[in-house]
């Protein structure tokens, strides 16, 4: 079994017009194409997938059908590639320099951990206020974990690798279009050690239109937030407080993640 697969998601046409540069940021750090995943719906444009793979031999394009969430694409994802450690990547985004190296090191160092991450930052350099970069520059380390257990402080889907085993024991990702790696960020920092590192592993570009970008409604954060206390609730996996606390401190947790976003430090 692979050590790392990297599973880049194309949400919609848009973006096989930037995938390629995704794909070039991963190869400059010495990942084999036959280890990065481009996972599109069966309705995506063939003439895109078969330019992709002549201009990157080896690397593996999997059709997948259509599906309402990208939760729900995410773990179809997960049953159709096989390796010890997941990273996700989006399409429109870039791996930092020395990300990769740097979370493996990580790991190395840390061989009890579920996940490691780093930060986000912008195309131009700057930073991206990302709440990952800010809470890294909070001392108390048990604020810091109740932060990171709060609202989606660990961008696992961007700049992070997670073990297969601990997502499977989570039972994959929820359902839902918005923030369903903060539901799986806090999962994993309740099943065992995540790791952050101070590089910003993942390079932000602003979305291309897509799914990501549909509903960001009052009514649907109100519904993705009862979705993500259900699939916390329901994690047999985690102990028991914590998945008593999905239901009584989650709305805590995230005035408090975004009261303490304004008087952190950023640390790169």
């Amino acid at each position: 079994m692979r050590d790392l697969a990297i599973i880049i998601p194309v949400w919609g046409d848009r973006y096989w017009l930037v995938v390629d540069r995704a794909i070039v940021a991963l190869r400059r750090q010495g990942i084999p194409a036959s280890d990065v995943f481009i996972i599109a719906p069966e309705t995506e444009r063939s003439r895109e997938q078969a330019d992709l793979v002549r201009t990157f031999p080896g690397i593996q394009v999997v059709q997948s059908p259509a599906f309402a969430s990208i939760g729900a694409l995410r773990n179809w994802a997960l049953s159709h590639t096989e390796s010890r450690w997941i990273m996700w990547a989006d399409a429109d985004d870039e791996t930092s320099a020395g990300a990769i190296m740097a979370l493996k090191t990580a790991r190395c160092d840390h061989p009890d951990a579920v996940a490691v991450f780093g930060g986000n930052k912008r195309s131009d350099g700057t930073a991206y206020p990302w709440p990952s970069q800010w809470s890294l520059g909070i001392r108390s380390a048990s604020l810091r974990r109740l932060l990171q257990w709060g609202w989606n402080n660990m961008p696992m889907t961007n700049g992070a690798m997670m073990r297969r085993e601990a997502l499977e024991r989570l039972g994959g990702y929820p359902e839902t279009n918005l923030a369903e790696d903060g539901a799986v960020a806090c999962g994993l920092s309740a099943l065992g050690p995540v790791i952050a590192v101070s590089l910003a592993t993942n390079t932000y570009h602003v979305h291309a239109e897509g799914l990501c970008q549909r509903g960001h409604t009052a009514a649907t954060w109100r519904k993705t937030w009862a979705s993500q206390r259900r699939y916390l609730a329901t994690r047999k996996a985690l102990p028991l407080r914590w998945r008593c606390a999905a239901h009584l401190y989650w709305p805590i947790h995230t005035m408090l993640s975004f009261y303490l976003s304004s008087r952190a430090k950023f640390t790169q």
